[in-house]
C-alpha cells in the first residue's frame, strides 16, 4: 500500500490546525505566594502555569502571584533547583505552596546487574535510556532507537529493509572470531540474539532477531559499558551489557494508553547511473579503447556485440530505469494498546501490539504481532509472586538485496538497454532482470518467540529479600524459498526452520544494612544456570505449485523430496557470583563483586573462568570546603577496574567437528571428515579494563554531565584460523592474540531555558582507538573480511589491505599502482597490497535539543560520526567494467584521449585484452565515511486539560515524526551509515565499513495519536 504525497501532507496540516482549538469557559482570579520549604523564605521568579493553556503568571519578589485560570483548573509551580508541583484548584481562591528542592537525575534509581541503585551512588560507568526516548523515534527494534544517545555506543542499521539486523557495539569492537554484540537481558533473561537465519547470507541480507520486541513495551534500558558494571555478568559481559526492564502497573487508577501511528517511507539516496544512450557510448568508446590500445580487433565501422543478444536498435529504443521499478512509497503503521494498573495487592501491565514496517522496496514489509502481560501479586507481607511474559508472531516478506539481486542487480548488472517483457506476456531472460525475478519468486519467514519469567520474592526480616525466578526464551524462524515455473523449468520450493530455546534459574538474595555511625552496606550473592538448545531442519520440493508454508499436507511420491536430518546443538552455563556495595557518610563509596562460571563451550581443562572486579568513587561537593559552592552542585571522582569474558562462539568446538552430510563420495560410499580439530584446551577470551572518570553538576544540577577515560585489554583471543589445506583441517579454534581498546567518552545535559518556554539539550561524543596487539602466527589472509579487510598487528581489527592507487597516466589512460616499496607500476599484483584506511570513525555522537511551550513541543537528534573510510567493493566494477555492469555517472570523467587529467582510468570491454584489471582491489574505491544527519524530528501537540476532560479522556497528544531527514556527507554511495553482510560473527566483527550494493536507511514521515483514558 502506498500513501498519496499530496493526501499525505492535507493530513499533517489537518491534524495540526484542530490541534489548537479549545472551548471558552468562564475564569476566576487564584492569588497565593510561594515559598522555600526548608528554610520559608518567599521565591521570586517562580513559574505558574494553568496545565494545558496559555495562561501563565510568574511570582514577585515577595513570592506573590495572581493568575487568571478556568474552573477546575491545574496550576503548575516550576523553578529550578526545585521540584515542580501541581495543585488542582477546586473553589479555592487563594492557593500556597511550599517546593522543595529538586530530586534531580542524581536521584533516579538505575538498574544494574541483579538489582538497583540510586545513580548518586554508582561507581561503575552505566547510560540509562528511558524507553520515551526509544519510541519517540518510529522504529522496528528498540537498537535503532538508541542511536546517538549514548556516549561510546555505537549502532550501525546494516541496511534500509524492512526488519534489518544492526550490529551494537559499546566502546568498540573487542573480539575477531568471538561474538562482538552485547549481551541484551530482558527482565533478567538473556535473549538469544542470532537467528543463524540460512536466508540471511544467501539473500543478502539478514533480519534482526530482536524484531519480535515491541519498543513500546520498554520501561527502561541500561547499558553496562565498564567492567565494574559488566563484571557480575562474568564470561559474557566482555562487549557490555544492555538491561531491559519492561512496563509494570503503577497507576493507582486504572490506566489505558492506545497509540497509532502512520506515515511513507522512502530511501534515503536514489544513485544516478547511465541511461541507454550514454551506455552505449561508452560501450562503443570501450571496444575501440581495446583495439586501439589493447590487442582486440575493431571491424572499421562495425559496432560490437551487444550483451543479451539486443540489436543496436532495440538498445536505442529501450531505457528501462531499474532503480524505479524496484522502488516505491512505502507505507509503515503502527498500533499499540496497554492498560496499567497498580495496588497494594496486585501490580498489572497488559500490552498488544500490532506492526506493519513496510519498505521502500516493492514486495518487502515486515509485520509483527505481539502481546505483554506483566503481573506482580502480594501473597502475604514477606513474599510476592510474578510473571512477565510476551508472546510475539512476525512475518517477513523478503527480497532479494544487495550481492543476492533486487535493488543490488538494478544497481548494477541490469543494463538500460535491456526490457522488462520481450512481449506483452513474456520476461525478458538473456540478461539480468531483476523485476522478473521479484516477480516469480517469494522469500518469506514466520517467526514465533515466547519470552518470559516467573519470580517468587520472600522478604524474611527488614533489608533482606531473596528472589527465585525461571526463565524462557523460545525463537522458531521458519524460512520459506519457492520459484515458480518461469524462473526454472521445475518450480522449486524450499523450508528451513530453526528453532532455539534458552531456559535460565537463578536465585539470589540480598541483603541491606544501615550501621552506626553513617555505615551503609549492601551484600549480594547468587547462583544461576543457563542451557540453550538450538537445530534445524531443512527441507525441497520440485514441483509444487506453492511455497511450502501454504501446504496442510505435502504431496509425496510424484515429486522429488530432500531432507536434512534436524542437528540439535546445546551449551550451557553454570554460574556462582557475589557483590558487596558499602558507602561512608554518602560520599566515600566502593563497590566489588566477583563471578565464576562454567561452561560447556570450552575445552575439559578449562571449564571454569573467574572474573573479579571492583571501583571506588568519592563525591567531593559532600566535603565541608565544597558544601556552600553556589557553583557546582555535585562532583564524584571515581574509578574501576575488572575482568570479564567473552563466550560467544559455536558450539562442539571444543571436541573438533566432523562433516557428514557433505555430498561426497568414494566408490559410491560417503566421505566422512574432520573440519575441525579439537582443543581441550581452550578458555573464554579474558578483558581486562579499567575506568578513569568524574560526574559534575552545575547550577544546581541545572547541568550535569560525566568525563570518563577507559582502557580495555582482550587476551586469549578465541581465533577462527584458516590452516593450510595440506593439514586435513578447514579451520581451528585456538587462545591466540590481544586486542586494545581504549578511548574518552563526553556526555552533557544542559537546561538552557525553563519557565513557559523550556528547552533541553543532550550531547555525547565518544573517542575510541582499537588496535590489534598480537595474532600469534597468523597470515594477513589467515583472518579475513569481506571487502579485503585483515586482522593485522599494530593496526585496528578489519583494517583495508590493498593495493594503494597512484595515479591515471595521462598518456594512454592506464591505471598505475605502487608495489609494496612504493614504487609505480601499471601491473596489478595482490603481492602490493598494504595496510590502507581507517575502518573505525575518530569520534561518534549525537546531539538533541527538546522543546516546549505550553502545549507544543519540539524535537530534533543529530548523530555524527567523523573520520572512517568506506570500502565500496562494487565500485570497482561501477566505474570502468563497461560490458557487464551498467556504470555509475561519475564514469562521464573517464580519460578518453592522450592528455586527459582524470582518476578514472580509459574504458575496457575486457581486461585481458586492454591490460587494465577490471577487478582489482585499491584503495581507489575507499571514500570519507563521515556524515552529520538529522536522524529524528518530532513535532507535537498536548491538548489542553478544559479540552480533555470534555473528550472524557486524560492526556490526548497529536505529533508528526520523521527520521533521516537531511544527511551531510562526502561519501557519494548511496548511504555512509552501512553495514555490509551479517553472514557470521566474524565478518560483523572485521567488515564494519565496507559495502557492496547496500540498500540505504530509510527515511520515514509518520503522523500519531496518543490517548490515555
Amino acid at each position: 500500500m502506498s500513501l498519496n504525497k499530496t493526501h499525505y501532507w492535507k493530513l499533517i496540516l489537518l491534524l495540526f490546525l484542530v490541534a489548537p482549538l479549545s472551548l471558552s469557559a468562564q475564569t476566576q482570579v487564584i492569588t497565593g505566594t510561594v515559598t522555600e520549604a526548608a528554610t520559608g523564605e518567599p521565591l521570586p521568579g517562580v513559574t505558574v502555569i494553568s496545565k494545558g493553556t496559555t495562561m501563565g503568571a510568574v511570582t514577585d519578589f515577595d513570592g506573590s502571584y495572581s493568575i487568571e485560570i478556568v474552573p477546575g483548573a491545574t496550576l503548575v509551580f516550576s523553578f529550578v533547583g526545585f521540584s515542580p508541583q501541581e495543585v488542582r484548584v477546586k473553589d479555592q481562591t487563594l492557593i500556597n505552596v511550599q517546593l522543595g528542592e529538586s530530586t534531580t537525575e542524581l536521584d533516579e534509581v538505575i538498574v544494574v546487574g541483579y538489582g538497583t541503585q540510586r545513580k548518586r551512588n554508582l561507581t561503575g560507568s552505566i547510560a540509562k535510556i528511558d524507553g520515551s526516548q526509544i519510541t519517540e523515534t518510529p522504529v522496528s527494534t528498540f537498537a535503532a532507537g538508541l542511536q546517538g544517545k549514548a556516549a561510546g555506543v555505537q549502532i550501525i542499521q546494516s541496511n534500509g529493509m524492512a526488519g534489518a539486523g544492526s550490529a551494537i557495539r559499546i566502546r568498540g569492537v573487542g573480539s575477531i572470531s568471538a561474538g562482538g554484540d552485547p549481551l541484551i537481558i530482558v527482565d533478567g533473561i538473556p535473549i538469544n540474539q542470532d537467528q543463524d537465519g540460512s536466508y540471511g547470507v544467501r539473500r543478502g541480507a539478514n533480519t534482526s532477531a530482536m524484531a519480535t520486541i515491541n519498543p513500546n513495551d520498554i520501561e527502561s534500558l541500561e547499558i553496562l559499558k565498564d567492567a565494574s558494571a559488566a563484571a557480575i555478568y562474568g564470561s559474557r559481559g566482555a562487549n557490555g551489557v544492555i538491561l531491559i526492564t519492561t512496563k509494570r502497573g503503577k497507576s493507582k487508577e486504572a490506566s489505558w494508553d492506545f497509540s497509532y501511528r502512520a506515515g511513507m517511507v522512502q530511501e534515503t539516496k536514489r544513485l544516478d547511473f547511465l541511461n541507454n544512450t550514454e551506455w552505449l557510448q561508452l560501450h562503443q568508446e570501450a571496444y575501440e579503447n581495446d583495439a586501439i590500445y589493447g590487442s582486440g580487433n575493431l571491424d572499421a565501422g562495425a559496432y560490437p556485440d551487444l550483451p543479451g543478444g539486443v540489436t543496436l536498435e532495440e538498445a536505442m529504443a529501450t531505457n528501462t530505469d531499474w532503480q524505479d521499478l524496484m522502488l516505491h512509497n512505502g507505507f509503515s503503521q503502527e498500533a499499540n494498546l496497554s492498560f496499567n494498573k497498580g495496588s497494594d495487592k496486585l501490580k498489572s501491565y497488559v500490552g498488544i501490539s500490532y506492526s506493519d514496517q513496510g519498505s521502500y522496496l516493492m514486495g518487502n514489509n515486515y509485520k509483527r504481532l505481539s502481546g505483554r502481560a506483566n503481573l506482580e501479586y502480594q501473597l502475604t507481607d514477606h513474599l510476592s509472586a510474578g510473571v512477565n511474559f510476551t508472546q510475539a508472531f512476525g512475518v517477513n516478506n523478503r527480497v532479494e538485496a544487495s550481492w543476492a539481486g533486487g535493488l543490488g542487480s538494478a544497481q548494477s548488472d541490469a543494463l538500460p538497454i535491456w526490457p522488462v517483457w520481450t512481449d506483452e506476456s513474456t520476461y525478458f531472460d538473456a540478461g539480468s532482470n531483476p523485476v522478473r525475478s521479484r516477480d516469480n519468486k517469494e522469500i518469506k519467514s514466520f517467526e514465533n518467540r515466547s519470552l518470559g519469567n516467573a519470580y517468587l520474592n520472600y522478604r524474611p526480616i527488614d533489608g533482606m529479600i531473596i528472589r527465585a525466578d525461571y526463565g524462557l526464551d523460545y525463537l522458531s524462524l521458519d524460512e520459506n524459498y519457492y520459484e515458480n515455473e518461469i524462473l526454472r523449468s521445475v518450480p522449486y520450493a524450499e523450508s528451513r526452520v530453526n528453532k532455539y530455546l534458552s531456559e535460565n534459574g537463578k536465585v539470589v538474595g540480598t541483603y541491606d544494612l544501615n550501621m552506626p555511625e553513617n555505615h551503609y552496606l549492601q551484600v549480594l550473592v547468587g547462583t544461576e544456570f543457563n542451557r540453550t538448545k538450538k537445530g534445524n531442519a531443512f527441507l525441497s520440493y520440485d514441483g509444487l505449485s506453492d511455497p511450502i508454508y501454504k501446504y496442510d499436507a505435502l504431496p509425496d511420491s510424484s515429486l522429488t523430496r530432500e531432507e536434512d536430518n534436524p542437528l540439535v546443538m546445546s551449551n550451557s552455563f553454570v554460574s556462582f557470583f557475589t557483590r558487596i556495595s558499602y558507602n561512608y557518610k554518602g560520599k566515600y563509596l566502593f563497590s566489588g563483586s566477583m563471578r565464576t562460571d562454567g561452561s560447556s563451550r570450552f575445552g575439559e581443562n578449562n571449564k571454569f573462568g573467574y572474573f573479579p572486579a571492583g571501583s571506588v568513587g568519592w563525591i567531593v561537593t559532600e566535603e565541608e570546603f565544597l558544601e556552600k559552592s553556589t557553583l557546582l552542585s555535585f562532583l564524584k571522582l571515581k574509578a574501576s577496574f575488572g575482568y570479564t569474558g567473552n563466550a560467544e562462539i559455536p558450539d562442539l568446538i571444543q571436541w573438533g567437528t566432523t562433516n557428514i552430510n557433505n555430498g561426497i563420495t568414494y566408490n559410491n560410499d560417503s566421505i566422512i571428515f574432520r573440519t575441525n580439530l579439537a582443543n581441550p584446551n581452550i578458555t573464554w577470551e579474558r578483558t581486562f579494563s579499567y575506568d578513569l572518570g568524574l560526574e559534575f553538576g552545575l547550577l544546581r544540577d541545572r547541568i550535569y554531565g560525566e568525563l570518563t577515560y577507559y582502557n580495555k585489554r582482550t587476551e586469549n583471543m578465541l581465533l577462527q584460523v584458516k590452516t593450510q589445506a595440506s593439514s586435513g583441517w578447514a579451520i581451528v579454534y585456538d587462545n591466540v592474540g590481544e586486542m586494545e581498546n581504549k578511548g574518552v567518552e563526553f556526555m552533557i545535559k544542559s537546561r538552557n531555558l525553563v519557565g513557559d518556554f523550556k528547552w533541553t539539550t543532550d550531547l555525547n561524543i565518544g573517542f575510541n582507538r582499537n588496535k590489534v596487539l598480537d595474532v600469534g602466527t597468523a597470515s594477513p589472509d589467515a583472518l579475513a573480511g569481506t571487502g579485503d579487510t585483515r586482522v593485522i598487528k599494530g593496526h585496528p581489527i578489519g583494517v583495508n589491505y590493498l593495493v594503494r592507487f597512484s595515479h591515471v597516466d595521462p598518456a594512454d589512460g592506464m591505471p598505475v599502482f605502487f608495489t609494496k616499496e612504493g614504487e609505480e607500476t601499471k601491473v596489478y599484483n595482490v603481492e602490493d597490497r598494504v595496510v590502507v584506511g581507517k575502518p573505525y570513525p575518530d569520534f561518534i555522537g549525537g546531539i538533541n535539543n527538546t522543546m516546549s511551550y505550553r502545549g507544543f513541543d519540539l524535537s530534533f537528534l543529530f548523530n555524527f560520526s567523523y573520520g572512517n573510510q568506506i570500502y565500496d567493493d562494487a565500485g570497482k566494477r561501477l566505474v570502468g567494467r563497461i560490458n557487464g555492469w551498467n556504470q555509475s555517472r561519475m564514469v562521464l570523467d573517464r580519460w578518453r584521449q592522450p592528455g586527459d587529467i582524470t582518476d578514472i582510468p580509459r574504458l575496457t570491454l575486457d581486461g585481458a585484452l586492454s591490460g587494465i584489471e577490471t577487478d582489482r582491489n585499491t584503495d581507489e574505491f575507499l571514500y570519507d565515511g563521515s556524515y552529520l544527519r538529522l536522524k529524528q524530528l518530532t513535532f507535537g501537540y498536548n491538548f489542553p486539560e478544559s479540552v480533555v476532560q470534555k473528550m472524557h479522556v486524560k492526556n490526548l497528544r497529536l505529533y508528526f515524526a520523521a527520521t533521516n531527514l537531511l544527511t551531510f556527507t562526502k561519501y557519494p554511495g548511496s548511504d555512509p551509515e552501512i553495514f555490509r553482510d551479517m553472514e557470521n560473527v566474524m565478518q560483523k566483527n572485521l567488515s564494519p565499513s565496507v559495502t557492496y550494493l547496500t540498500p540505504p536507511q530509510a527515511m520515514t514521515f509518520n503522523v500519531g495519536l496518543n490517548v490515555t483514558f
